[in-house]
Parts: structure tokens; C-alpha cells; sequence
């Protein structure tokens, strides 16, 4: 079976960071963002599947949140503390 290159069907991630002090430009950071390998990629899926799974605990037996979309949806009649912390931690996956 042939292998799987991202290089094949997109661009790099480049990144530099510069800034002005006055008319002088001071150079910063730079360089390529790598692509996620495969237990990075597993990992982040499985925080999420997590996450969604404790959020979908704490909605209504009867609300439908088989679909991220309904999830959050469903979750605009939480607490808005509980709205909020379920985008933070999604954020840290």
C-alpha cells in the first residue's frame, strides 16, 4: 500500500516573527511548524472524544448531542461556567 505524504498535497507551515522598535526592524523567531505524527494525532482525538464524552454527562437525557454541532448546541443551555470550561479544556487538547 503506498504511504501518505502531507508534503505531496500541502505547504509548509512557515513562521517569522519580526518587529519595529522605531524605523528599526529587530528579527525574531522563525521556522517550520512539523506535522503532528500519528500518536500526537491519536492522542488529541482521544482528549476530545474525553471531553465530549464528560460534556454529553452533564446535558439533559433528552437533548440530542450525537453531532459536535448538537453538542455545542445543547451546551448553549448549560451553566455558563460549564459553556466555558468545555472550551477551555478543548483548547489544551
Amino acid at each position: 500500500m503506498p504511504a501518505f505524504s502531507a508534503e505531496t498535497v500541502a505547504e509548509a507551515l512557515d513562521f517569522t516573527f519580526t518587529y519595529k522598535v522605531g524605523k528599526k526592524v529587530i528579527p525574531g523567531a522563525s521556522g517550520v511548524i512539523a506535522e503532528p505524527n500519528d500518536q500526537q494525532i491519536a492522542a488529541f482525538l482521544k482528549g476530545i472524544k474525553r471531553i465530549t464524552r464528560e460534556a454529553k454527562a452533564k446535558l439533559p437525557d433528552d437533548a440530542p448531542a450525537s453531532t459536535p454541532a448538537e453538542l455545542m448546541d445543547a451546551a448553549e443551555d448549560l451553566d455558563p461556567e460549564a459553556v466555558v470550561s468545555l472550551i477551555d479544556r478543548k483548547s489544551v487538547v
